[in-house]
């Protein structure tokens, strides 16, 4: 059975249009309220706490006197203290380590933190409410690369302390007193959350990349059962008491499981038999309308201590839905709006919800953000301005959630008509299976802002003291953005490279992603899980390029990590990440290679605009910029010269701006577009996004939008015409040296860590 608690009539959309019409731009608001950088509304309900980066696991004392709030993003972790009747934060503890895992023990006075990357468990003294780290317990027998300790549990006598460690697929096994690890065993993909089983002597986990939930012996290890749930299964709570069901469905009900499937718009609840044998019950849906694509993101849940309503934290619609569990089925009962990306939430006794928002009150502008031209840190990097929050809201009348629900939805952007057949003009070269575009090329660069390349650009909204590279270093981008479209209102919808490239490619970032990257990011955690053959790395719907080869169209593909779906369709000779490559080299390849096979889809991939930083003996930044510039105005160039320009558009886009400094957001970023179908000439200020690129590509390309993110968002049709200039477009050669070098003795080179930006690799 299905339930369907938000199928309404979103106003959503008209509301987006007309802020769309008035140039309306990302960011905080006056009133709390915000614009996030892929268009949709915050309006978070209740009080909000400012706190640190990633806040990810919240946890109330046994007498609901204070809450404990665990951090576990890119600033160094840190479990806070959080006074409920001050409502302000009482007490900070800063950790070496830690990610999701935080338990208490019945009298409240320990704690239990799952220790990250360092493969421990730490112990946290809560006596007084002033949190001291008391014991750092080896979680495994030697630390490997790839141990990342998280969730964590103590068994039903307090003696036994289990902990999850995520990217080995094992849990170890503790004494809870002395620390000393005892054994360890298997699991399935992914180890994510654990909860005790009925008897006290199993323990259900979830696996994260293995869309399944186990039921494990805690005396043996052995996997006893498992149950086939929704893709990315995440947390999960087992609740007790008897369930009428049909008779003729089977041996009574005794409890069930509600799991949170974040890939998906749906809780899947199961029926336990006492021998705990699950069946499905029901799935509880929180899509806007019962056709809508992925994008939700149901992430977390809490239970009421009555046992009778269940909040479910729906990460990427941003709110969290009450629901009354109470009967056999489950019933809907309203939506609170939060802040972004909200990770966990807890209803007090006295009816309050408090959540936490991984994300806070929506983003920032950075301008005091990186330069690549300078060693010293940036005061305001991005993944350091994503600050989270804590929401607190008193218990709310019927009528007054009500009114919440409605807030809720018309924050929510996503509409079934907008989805299907978004207005445009019946001329447009993007409307309808006749587009005269048969040729689309995506080009994917790296880290650069708006301000950077064009904030002295004339009729655009920069702020010309953050222009980093002018005429002299990226004529090209900056011609192109002249001759075509200037975009002045373009937002990156990923934060960094790791989640840049899954929004930018699929339009989503999955929570497996979300919720690593800050570790990865901050060097807690060694590895990169982040590539293709990562099992829970997948988004809900699959890539730009799965999508349009399951339509039967060509693709080809230059320079990005390949998933199994573009095994035949990838250029072998083409050159992945390598900074020392030159760009021209790949333009030579792809020019050469396109007009061969002229695919419908190519995706190309010049990440040289990344630059080495101040690495010693490395191209200077300026000199990696000049040269990505001359290769890519030669790639349009080359295109535009062609028999076949006449059917082509080329989309240029940054998959992040970490590495960049703008006075609007810390997302605003370049987007080039290049075609005979494109205007010339003209600014163009409605605000677009990441998904909007996307949503254009799958207009000509006659593919379906994948999640709810590019199928809300407005496609660039205000800057195509229906008749085409086929005026080819001539490469300049910029005036800066292509082969100037950092001077030698400025220190060690900073290691590479994946797309962080070397302005921060020297410092971290």
């Amino acid at each position: 059975m299905r339930v369907y608690g938000f199928v309404v009539a979103l106003v959503a959309l008209s509301v987006w249009c007309a802020s769309a019409a008035g140039q309306q731009r990302a960011g905080r608001l006056p009133d709390g309220a915000a614009i996030l950088p892929s268009g949709w509304a915050l309006t978070p309900a209740g009080r909000q706490i400012e706190l640190g980066t990633l806040p990810m696991a919240l946890q109330l004392s046994p007498d609901g006197q204070r809450a404990y709030v665990l951090e576990t993003g890119f600033l160094p972790p840190a479990l806070r203290v959080v006074d409920l009747s001050s409502q302000t934060v009482s007490g900070t503890l800063a950790l070496p380590d830690a990610w999701l895992g935080l338990t208490l023990n019945r009298t409240g006075d320990k704690a239990f933190v799952g220790g990250g990357g360092r493969g421990v468990v730490l112990e946290v003294a809560l006596s007084g409410g002033a949190p001291t780290l008391s014991h750092e317990y080896k979680a495994v027998a030697e630390r490997r690369d790839r141990d990342f300790i998280g969730d964590v549990l103590l068994s039903a006598d307090e003696g036994l302390l289990y902990a999850a460690n995520l990217l080995d697929d094992s849990v170890s096994v503790l004494n809870a007193k002395s620390g000393i690890r005892l054994s360890s065993f298997r699991t399935g993909s992914r180890p994510y959350r654990m909860r005790l089983g009925l008897d006290g002597e199993t323990a259900w986990i979830s696996h994260w990349g293995g869309s399944s939930l186990g039921l494990y012996s805690l005396a043996t290890g052995r996997q006893i059962d498992s149950v086939l749930t929704g893709p990315l299964p995440g947390d999960f709570l087992l609740v007790k008491g008897a369930v009428e069901t049909p008779e003729e469905d089977g041996p009574p009900i005794v409890a069930r499981l509600f799991v949170a499937c974040s890939n998906t718009n749906s809780v899947w609840v199961f029926g336990l038999t006492a021998d705990q044998s699950p069946r499905l019950l029901e799935r509880i849906e929180l899509a806007p309308t019962p056709i809508a694509p992925a994008g939700t993101e149901p992430a977390a849940l809490a239970l009421s201590p009555d046992g009778k309503t269940l909040a479910i934290v729906a990460k990427g619609n941003n709110f969290v839905a009450l629901a009354d569990i109470s009967g056999a089925r489950s019933t809907l009962l309203g939506a609170v709006p939060t802040g972004w990306q909200p990770t966990a939430a807890a209803l007090h006794p006295d009816g309050r919800l408090l959540y936490l928002n991984g994300k806070g009150g929506g983003s920032r502008p950075n301008p005091l953000g990186p330069d690549p031209t300078r060693r010293d840190k940036p005061a305001d990097y991005v993944a350091a301005l994503e600050t989270g929050s804590l929401g607190i809201l008193p218990k709310v009348s019927e009528e007054q959630l009500a009114g919440l629900t409605l807030r809720a939805a018309e924050n929510i952007l996503y509409d079934d008509a907008f989805a299907v057949a978004p207005p445009l003009p019946p001329d447009s070269p993007l409307a309808g299976p006749s587009s005269p575009i048969q040729h689309v090329v995506l080009v994917i660069t790296e880290n650069r802002s708006y301000d950077q390349l064009f904030g002295d650009l004339p009729g655009g909204e920069g702020d010309p003291k953050l222009t980093l590279f002018g005429d002299d270093t990226a004529p090209n981008r900056r011609r192109l953005a002249r001759e075509f479209v200037l975009f002045d209102n373009f937002y990156a919808t990923g934060s960094v490279s790791a989640d840049g490239l899954a929004q930018t490619t699929a339009a989503f970032a999955n929570d497996f992603l979300e919720k690593l990257w800050p570790a990865r990011y901050a060097r807690r955690l060694s590895i990169d899980p982040f590539g293709p053959a990562e099992p829970a790395v997948q988004p809900p719907a699959g890539y730009l390029w799965s999508n349009a080869l399951a339509a039967g169209l060509s693709v080809r593909n230059y320079g990005l990590s390949p998933d199994v779906s573009l095994e035949g369709h990838t250029d072998a000779e083409y050159p992945g990440f390598d900074l020392q490559v030159r760009s021209a080299q790949r333009v030579e390849r792809f020019l050469a290679d396109f007009g061969q096979r002229k695919p419908r889809l190519s995706l190309v991939y010049l990440p040289n605009d990344h630059t080495a930083g101040r690495a010693p003996g490395a191209r200077t930044p300026r000199a990696m910029i000049a040269e990505h510039d001359l290769a890519l105005g030669r790639l349009v160039e080359g295109l535009s010269q062609a028999p076949s320009w006449e059917r082509t558009a080329v989309f240029i886009v940054s998959d992040d701006a970490q590495d960049g400094a703008d006075h609007i957001d810390a997302h605003r970023s370049v987007l080039l577009v290049a075609s005979p179908w494109v205007r010339r000439g003209v600014v163009d200020s409605t605000f677009y996004s990441t998904h909007s690129v996307l949503r254009t590509i799958e207009l000509i390309l006659g593919l379906r939008p994948m999640t709810q993110l590019d199928a809300a968002a407005t496609p660039l049709g205000p800057s195509f015409q229906s008749k085409a200039d086929a005026k080819p477009y001539q490469a300049g050669r910029p005036a800066q040296s292509l082969d100037e070098t950092n001077p030698a003795g400025e220190g060690a080179a900073p290691r590479r860590v994946e797309a962080v930006p070397t302005t921060l690799q020297a410092s971290l």
